[in-house]
């Protein structure tokens, strides 16, 4: 049954750590050591409209995972299909979809304590400023969702009022932004584009020898 998962392919690229800590069977993880920084790479549970309590766990250990690395001295580099938009802007229509999954109070909120004790920050943004008053801008009701700020759209014959979400992330420790070179989402995910996924790619450039072993 399981249809979601993430993986890292590295080609040659050595790693030289594993954790073994716990986290919700429906949510997905790897995670390989660099000299600099952890590398983690998750698919999030994604919580539904009926069962939050999924979601909630996994924000948890997830929140546990980040502070002990933190604890720990360790750099983070967080990607993947995070199923979260963060804020207004990082949604087609925020006043209508308050109540959609990804995008719950509840569920950005917690998003945001393990972003602020974690000390992460979302690398797209830093290199794609957007101040929150654009909310409005940005296509309430009748605009163009093919533009470069989401990863996932509900474009299909069963969903005539297309939605956009910027649900796929890639978080740094804050002490690694110099090493951001870019962070650019590609296409618009309308499944003619990327076979097998309607997840647009997110690219993550950092620094040449960022990635020493």
């Amino acid at each position: 049954q399981d249809k979601f998962g993430c993986c890292i392919p590295a080609g040659p690229i050595p790693y030289n750590k594993k954790y073994k800590e716990g986290h919700h069977p429906e949510g997905r993880i790897v995670v390989l050591g660099f000299a600099l920084f952890d590398l983690v790479c998750t698919y999030t549970v994604w919580s539904g409209v009926t069962n939050p309590s999924k979601r909630e766990e996994w924000d948890r250990q997830m929140y546990l995972f980040v502070t002990r690395a933190k604890i720990r001295g360790r750099n983070i580099v967080w990607i993947g299909d995070l199923n979260i938009a963060p804020t207004p802007v990082d949604v087609s229509h925020p006043s209508e979809m308050m109540d959609i999954p990804g995008f719950t109070p509840p569920e950005r909120q917690r998003f945001h304590t393990i972003e602020r004790d974690g000390d992460l920050c979302d690398a797209f943004r830093a290199c794609h400023p957007r101040p929150l008053s654009d909310s409005t801008i940005i296509i309430e009701n009748n605009g163009d969702i093919d533009q470069a700020h989401y990863t996932w759209r509900n474009v299909s014959a069963s969903h005539p009022q297309a939605r956009g979400m910027r649900l796929d992330h890639a978080l740094v420790t804050k002490s690694l932004l110099p090493l951001v070179k870019g962070c650019e989402i590609i296409g618009t995910a309308n499944m003619s584009e990327f076979f097998g996924s309607d997840h647009c790619p997110l690219v993550l450039s950092l620094a040449a020898g960022a990635m020493q072993p």
